[in-house]
Parts: structure tokens; C-alpha cells; sequence
């Protein structure tokens, strides 16, 4: 009688462990076709293309540390996780947002990590750490990082270049040699190796088993190695040139040199986990009587593979099931997944999520890459494109600058010099960029004073409905005895108006505008346009209001005029001929530089 008791007993207990893997299936069923077009996107941004790596780690080690069962969540958060997903799963297909989808498959598998046990861990909880390297930092906080890590690396290889002896000057982020001007770009700023190292970090927490308070401080680490190791990489590049008149700034020898400083920066991280284990080791049983020893203990690392040694195994899982057999939730979601009618309506639903996330996904449009690098240019302005458009101000010169020869202004630039009464503008296009480009903080790194920045949104009537909805960035400046006025935007490389992603009204308005636009997929290519304004005297409203309205129209005869490129040439690619290194520094033959 005891066997075939034993024998039904394992039978319950296979059927419940195949409801809850459906369970946890579905869910994931649910949101895979809207993460379809939100990897793609994030393949196609250089520093996240580290989450493939992610998403092996996760199930190599939870394939190898699982028992091989699924478990229903335990507690009410864990089932306010799983509904919060499903809400923001559904939101994603409506809105077409993906990054919503990519945050619900973080809570989701949170959850279900923390209920997932194995023979040596009564829980998996701390896998969700480099889960969360899937979601992608929103509203271009990533770019933000960048601006600021630019500074950063630019002075700190001033500072080892002073240290080796290398003559050389500083110019914004621009570090002058004798012969060459390295440009720190943007891919080069440190933020690849941000990330990289950020994702190194969780994995090692993750794979020594280290507390999930200790997250933060890995983090930090890593930002501070990320740093350093890009120092290492601008020094080596820019000491070959001045020592060996060695260009490193391109082919498989930069490749090389990029490497090498991550993997100094990855030994540095093995290094501080070592150290990590060193300073919170556990105090001594005999002194737990102590409350403070205590405390300590119950934060400190127990031991090498961070596995608690005084519970054994079996009485460590008879707790939990205990404990699962006390929870009310638990009980209820275990008797509710017995009745068949519940379980072909959870089936129902999310297999009907699924599909309209499918619909969602083929219904949209993934936008067309204009420019392939940054010797190629979205749109080529003809040069009298801007007089017309003019009412205040007007145009006496045209310069095309190509190929990074003018690294103030981005790889490929078109400036209309203009004036009005004592009043000298710049109007410059600036193009490709991958994203938004927060041009404030390039005046900032030229030493003018951010006074404030604004979101606006045009009050006249126009013609073009569109050019008068979208917001632009209105920015006032302070030197010593000169006004600095700027207003710029983005424009899409299909001819769409990007609206300024750093203001939460302007969040909600590309989230919203995505629906009639550009669908699921995100669009990346933008080209910046920007009026810099530089007065002795502080400028009258009516003035101003006249720069802006100049401002607004020539966006919108831009903007057309890129989208009337596109129709008429969907296939063409305008390039420049010039040879350069987009991936890392940019190195240019000295060139007179307009700061």
C-alpha cells in the first residue's frame, strides 16, 4: 500500500511540475514576439551586443544548478510580479513599446529564479542579477553616459600622456598631437566597456554565488575599471603615434589594443572579488552568541561557492516544502491548476497575446539604414537649400565638412554662417548619429556656462502641422561678456521629427507618436540640426521669437526634404570617400579647428 501511495504521489507531483513548466512556458511565449524587434535593436547598438552572452549564462546555470522541477510563485509579491509582466506584456503589444516586453521577461524571470530550487541552492534568485543587464538603460541614458565619459578619458590620458612625456594639448575632447588630432569619440568614450564589465560583474556575482547586496558595489568597480581601461586604450594609441608614428586607430591593431585594456580591466574585477571574499569572511561560530557577530554574519560571504554549510540538503528542501505547503497563495494556485477549465483559459489568453504580438511585430515597419558608417551621409543638402527659408536671418556662406575634419561638429556637417544686424548664427546639420545627441553638453565641454534649457513647443499656425507639435530644445549659454543661444532637434533619417527624449513630456510623446510611426522597431538614425547663436548683449524676446520661428521653418523644409530624398532614391547611399575609424578614435590629419 506504501508503494502505490509512493507511486501516486510522484505522479501528483509530475503532472503539477508539467502545469507549472506550461505556466512559465506561456508566459515567455507571451512576450517573445515583441522582444523579436527589441534584440534586433539592440544588436544594432555597438555597447549592448554583449546580450546573447546573457542569455546562454543564464540557462547554462540555471540548466546546471536546477533540480529540474517548476514551482509555483510562494508569496503575493511574487504573484504581483507575474501580473505586472502580463499588464506590461500586453501594454508593449498595444503601445508597441518593446522596452516594456523587456522589463516584464526581468520581472517574470525574477520570479521564477526565486521560486526555482536545486540540490546545493534553495533558490536561484541571484541569476536574475545579470538578467537585468537585458533591459536597456531608457530615455538615452545611455548617451547621457557617454557625454560624460568623454571628459573623463579625455582628461585623465592627458594626464598619462603628461605622466609619459608626450607633447600634445587639449581642445574639448580632442587631444592634439604634434602631427594628428585623436578625436575621443563616442564609441571610444568608455561606454563599451561599461557595459561589458557591467555584465562581467552580475555574471561573477552570479557564478561565485555573492550576495545581491554586494550588486551595487560591483557595479561602481566596474564603471571605475571601465574608466581606466579606455585610458589605457587613447594612451597606448596616442603613444604609438607620437613614439613609433604607429596608427592604432583602425584594423585588426586597435582591435588588438581594445582588448588588451578590457582584459587588464577583467583581471582587475577577478582581483576585487578575491578581495571582496578576504574582508567579508565569516567570524567563528563559537561567536555568534554575539548580536553584532550576528549581523555580521548573516551579510558576510559563507563561503567560497557561497553555499550555506550548517543546513544540510534534504532538510534545507524539507523547509521550503513546508514552507510552500503554509502559503496560502501557493495552495490556491495549486488547486485552481487542477481544473482544466482554468488551465485552456490561461493557455487561451496568452496564446492570444502572443498572436497579437505577432501582428504587431508584421504589421510594422523596420526603418532603412541610410548611412552604413560615418563616412556615409543620410542626406546631402543642396547649398541653397536654407535661403529661402530664412525670414530673419540670412545666409552668407555654405561649408561641407566630411570625414570627421571638423570633430566639433560630428563626422559629416553642412554650416550655413548667417547674420542679422550685430547677430552672428551658425546653422549646422550635423549627420549620422546613431540616437539622440545631447549637443548642450558639447558647448559645455568649450567652457560656455549652461544657464537653462527648455522644452518647447511652437505657439504659431503653419502650413506644416508636424513642425509645429514636435518639441525642440532652446538653451541659453553664459561666457564672460557674450550670450550663447542655441536651439536644436532631431530628424529622423526617414524625414521624421524626433522630439528631445530627455524630457518626460517628450518620453510620452515618442512613445505615443511611435504607434502612427515607426511601430515596434526603434528608430536610431538621427540627424541634428542646431541654430548657435552668439550675441554681446542679451538677446530681446522679439528677437529671439524671430530665431526660433526661422528655426522651426527651416527644420520642416529639411525634414521634407529628406523624406523627398528618400522616396525618389530608397536604395542610395551618399559617402564621402574618406577613410576613417568609426568604432573607436578617430584620428585626422591636423586641420584648423573653429572652437
Amino acid at each position: 500500500m506504501t508503494s502505490i501511495e509512493s507511486l501516486t504521489d510522484d505522479v501528483d507531483e509530475s503532472q503539477n511540475d508539467r502545469r507549472w513548466r506550461l505556466f512559465w512556458s506561456l508566459l515567455l511565449l507571451a512576450a517573445l514576439p515583441i522582444l523579436i524587434p527589441y534584440f534586433i535593436e539592440m544588436w544594432g547598438v555597438q555597447w549592448y551586443r554583449y546580450f546573447p552572452f546573457v542569455i546562454i549564462a543564464i540557462a547554462a546555470l540555471a540548466y546546471a544548478r536546477s533540480n529540474g522541477h517548476f514551482y509555483p510563485p510562494r508569496r503575493w509579491f511574487h504573484w504581483a510580479a507575474v501580473g505586472l509582466g502580463v499588464l506590461l506584456i500586453i501594454a508593449s503589444a498595444v503601445l508597441q513599446f518593446t522596452w516594456f516586453a523587456a522589463v516584464a521577461i526581468f520581472l517574470i524571470g525574477t520570479c521564477c529564479l526565486s521560486v526555482m530550487r536545486g540540490p546545493r541552492d534553495s533558490s536561484l534568485l541571484v541569476l536574475a542579477v545579470p538578467l537585468a543587464m537585458l533591459v536597456r538603460l531608457p530615455l538615452r541614458t545611455d548617451n547621457m553616459l557617454v557625454t560624460e565619459l568623454q571628459g573623463i578619458t579625455t582628461w585623465l590620458s592627458s594626464v598619462m600622456l603628461d605622466v609619459f612625456g608626450a607633447p600634445h594639448a587639449v581642445a574639448g575632447n580632442v587631444i592634439q598631437l604634434a602631427s594628428k588630432e585623436l578625436f575621443v569619440a563616442e564609441a571610444c568614450s568608455g561606454i563599451q566597456s561599461v557595459f561589458t564589465l557591467a555584465f562581467l560583474a552580475c555574471l561573477l556575482v552570479a557564478v561565485r554565488r555573492r550576495r545581491i547586496w554586494l550588486v551595487p558595489i560591483y557595479l561602481v568597480v566596474a564603471v571605475f575599471l571601465a574608466v581606466a581601461a579606455n585610458v589605457i586604450r587613447v594612451t597606448m594609441v596616442s603613444l604609438g603615434e607620437v613614439w613609433y608614428e604607429i596608427d592604432l586607430t583602425h584594423g585588426w591593431s586597435h582591435e588588438l589594443v581594445g582588448y588588451f585594456a578590457l582584459g587588464i580591466a577583467v583581471l582587475f574585477l577577478l582581483s576585487f572579488d578575491q578581495l571582496i571574499v578576504v574582508v567579508l569572511h565569516r567570524v567563528s561560530e563559537v561567536s555568534e552568541s554575539n548580536p553584532l557577530i550576528t549581523l555580521w554574519n548573516s551579510l558576510a560571504i559563507r563561503s567560497q561557492e557561497g553555499i550555506d554549510i550548517k543546513q544540510s540538503d534534504s532538510n534545507r528542501r524539507a523547509a521550503i516544502e513546508r514552507q510552500d505547503d503554509q502559503a496560502p497563495l501557493v495552495r490556491l494556485a495549486t488547486e485552481l491548476s487542477t481544473h482544466h477549465l482554468v488551465n485552456r483559459g490561461f493557455i487561451a489568453a496568452m496564446v492570444l497575446v502572443a498572436l497579437f504580438s505577432v501582428a504587431q511585430v508584421l504589421r510594422s515597419r523596420m526603418p532603412t539604414t541610410y548611412a552604413t558608417d560615418a563616412k556615409s551621409v543620410v542626406f546631402q543638402p543642396p547649398e541653397e537649400l536654407v535661403g529661402d527659408s530664412l525670414s530673419f536671418l540670412k545666409v552668407t556662406e555654405h561649408q561641407a565638412t566630411r570625414g570627421f575634419s571638423n570633430p566639433r561638429l560630428g563626422a559629416n556637417s553642412d554650416i550655413w554662417i548667417c547674420n542679422a544686424d550685430d547677430i552672428k548664427a551658425e546653422l549646422v546639420l550635423s549627420q549620422p548619429h546613431m540616437g539622440w545627441h545631447e549637443l548642450c553638453v558639447c558647448y559645455e565641454r568649450q567652457d560656455w556656462l549652461l544657464v537653462n534649457r527648455d522644452l518647447t513647443e511652437p505657439e504659431t499656425a503653419s502650413t506644416d502641422a508636424e513642425a509645429y507639435q514636435v518639441p525642440y530644445v532652446v538653451a541659453r549659454f553664459k561666457k564672460p561678456n557674450l550670450y550663447g543661444y542655441l536651439m536644436f532637434a532631431g530628424i529622423g533619417s526617414d524625414g521624421s521629427l524626433v522630439p528631445s527624449p530627455s524630457s518626460i513630456k517628450a518620453f510620452t510623446h515618442r512613445v505615443w507618436n511611435r504607434i502612427d510611426t515607426t511601430g515596434v522597431w526603434e528608430q536610431t538614425e538621427v540627424l541634428m540640426l542646431q541654430l548657435w547663436v552668439v550675441s554681446p548683449r542679451k538677446l530681446e524676446p522679439e528677437t529671439l521669437k524671430a530665431l526660433e520661428d526661422d528655426f522651426v521653418e527651416i527644420r520642416s523644409k529639411i525634414a521634407a526634404a529628406v523624406s523627398g530624398s528618400r522616396v525618389q532614391n530608397p536604395n542610395e547611399n551618399v559617402t564621402t570617400g574618406t577613410d576613417d575609424s568609426a568604432t573607436a578614435i578617430a584620428y585626422q590629419r591636423s586641420a584648423k579647428r573653429d572652437d
